[in-house]
């Protein structure tokens, strides 16, 4: 027993021993394994940081955006075309924020650029509608197709409200160091705001999707060099006919509710006043300016003039002849019609056939009960129906004898004109040196006027936009911008949490694997830290 008890205090201090000795040689490591983790680092982070270079930062902006015309829920423009979030990025809008921006001056390609814009739908208040509809699936007793009902609810309230928002992102990826291809922070954020803007003007003022329907002639149907090249007499024809056109842009916009009220930006004037000056010009300048002209033959060509107004008028004449018969079409339709028998049948008495002798025939009261009280009503409707058919009918051969009447007007208008520019062929009364001294003021004179007549298509114009800007109440009517654009944090492609992961495990993989050889190098020159000590216990 003393012996053993002996034995035991003898082995513990040679315990305490062998600890402090591998403890000592662990420390006594700390060096290599410092230098070789430090080694591994450099290497490690180097050989990251050159893929980084090859591959580039990934910077991203972002911009969320709020659709507010009527019908975007349904995905539908107000004029009932289909409606998508990815009409922002069609290819001519892209193409034109791209020269609008000057985005080759940044080195970045017109087809980078595309690639580079996303647009996704969202639901700002998804988690609202989420908790509703769990609410209301949450309730006991549902029945199976009660069930698919809500869940269909839910799904296509889901998709109306992700309709009216969207986020659009640009991101971009470019070079470790900072270069030409950069594309700084001010012109991503700018190009962000100009894509909706140049969307929603694109759509009002090309597509008309957001404009007002008017059927407009524009300023090009005003060309001077073509009424310079004309006879006086064909001159004063075709400036009669774009006043024509100039009253029918006026009657377009007459048509848009206070449109009277809107002034041209440009000029001050509104609908009325410009319509007074083209009735002046019409009625005073044009007959003041081109009148004398053809009446004392100043016009030079009778034989090109007199074919003009021949073609003219046989034109007209087959115009009238059409009208003329499309009238009497609708009055044999009508007098067909109203030959027509039509039996109005009264429900009679239970037991007795129905009376035939007109609608409330035989009996003066309405039933007020009842299927009899039903079956009047639809008699009623169907004579109301009849009236506004007869009615179409007699305004559509009324406005077909109006407009008849109107070219029959123009008609004689021009046989007038003929007769008296062959009298003046004929008479040859007319001076050449007076001609000569004519046509040059009269050309001055005509020039100032299709000057003035294009002024007033231009003014037209300038209505008829405001009249849609008015309509859908300005770009903010269309969209909203509910979050600025905002550059998001670049994405480093060096300190990314797979690297950090990586190397942490390979410093420890390292410093392991260095312990173990300076380890296994002092075992080979020696006997081993540990040996020493645990051969001179068993010595004692």
């Amino acid at each position: 027993m003393n012996t053993s008890a002996s034995q035991a205090s003898q082995a513990a201090p040679s315990d305490e021993i062998d600890l402090r000795e591998l403890v000592r040689a662990l420390w006594d490591t700390r060096m290599p394994v410092l230098l070789a983790v430090a080694t591994f680092a450099v290497l490690f982070w180097l050989a990251v940081a050159l893929l980084a270079s090859r591959d580039g930062f990934v910077s991203s902006w972002d911009a969320e955006l709020r659709f507010v015309f009527p019908g975007v829920e349904e995905g539908i423009y107000r004029e009932g075309s289909p409606f998508s979030s990815s009409d922002l990025l069609a290819s001519v809008i892209v193409n034109r924020v791209y020269d609008l921006n000057e985005l080759d001056r940044y080195g970045l390609r017109r087809s980078q650029f595309a690639n580079a814009l996303t647009i996704a739908e969202t639901a700002p208040n998804r988690e609202f509608i989420v908790r509703r509809f769990e609410h209301e699936l949450g309730r006991q007793g549902l029945s199976s197709a009660e069930r698919n009902q809500l869940e269909s609810e839910f799904t296509a309230e889901l998709e109306r409200a992700s309709r009216g928002s969207a986020t659009l992102s640009l991101v971009l990826t470019e070079s470790l160091v900072p270069g030409q291809s950069q594309l700084p922070d001010s012109v991503a954020r700018k190009v962000l705001l100009d894509i909706p803007r140049v969307w929603a003007e694109y759509m009002t003022t090309e597509t008309g999707l957001f404009a007002a329907n008017l059927d407009l002639y524009s300023v090009s149907v005003v060309d001077r060099s073509i009424f310079r090249s004309l006879d006086f007499m064909l001159a004063y024809e075709a400036l009669k006919e774009k006043f024509g056109l100039l009253n029918h842009n006026f009657a377009q916009l007459r048509q848009v509710p206070n449109s009277v009220a809107i002034a041209d930006a440009e000029t001050g004037m509104r609908l009325n006043d410009l319509q007074a000056v083209a009735n002046e010009l019409e009625a005073f300048v044009l007959e003041d300016t081109l009148g004398p002209s053809v009446i004392t033959g100043a016009a030079i060509g009778s034989g090109l003039i007199e074919h003009f107004f021949r073609n003219r008028v046989a034109e007209l004449e087959r115009r009238r002849n059409l009208l003329q018969n499309q009238a009497h079409q609708i009055e044999v339709t009508l007098s067909d019609y109203s030959r027509i028998p039509r039996v109005v049948q009264r429900p009679g008495v239970r037991g007795q056939p129905p009376s035939e002798d007109g609608f409330l025939g035989g009996v003066s009261a309405i039933p007020q009960f009842g299927s009899d009280f039903l079956n009047q009503l639809v008699q009623l409707g169907g004579e109301t129906g009849d009236v506004q058919f007869r009615q179409e009918l007699s305004r559509e051969r009324l406005d077909l004898l109006l407009e008849s009447v109107q070219v029959n007007s123009e008609i004689e208008r021009l046989n007038q004109l003929l007769s008296a520019s062959i009298e003046q062929a004929v008479s040859g009364q007319a001076d050449a040196a007076l001609n000569e001294e004519a046509v040059a003021r009269t050309n001055e004179a005509v020039d100032n006027l299709v000057g003035e007549l294009r002024d007033l298509f231009l003014a037209t114009e300038r209505l008829a936009n405001q009249l849609s800007q008015f309509r859908q109440g300005g770009l903010d009517a269309i969209y909203s911008i509910a979050r600025p654009p905002s550059r998001a944090p670049a994405e480093s492609m060096v300190l990314t949490r797979p690297n950090l992961q990586r190397f942490i495990l390979g410093s420890v993989l390292i410093a392991i694997l260095t312990v173990f050889g300076v380890f296994i190098r002092n075992m080979v020159r020696t006997d081993g830290p540990v040996a020493g000590p645990v051969a001179g216990t068993a010595a004692r």
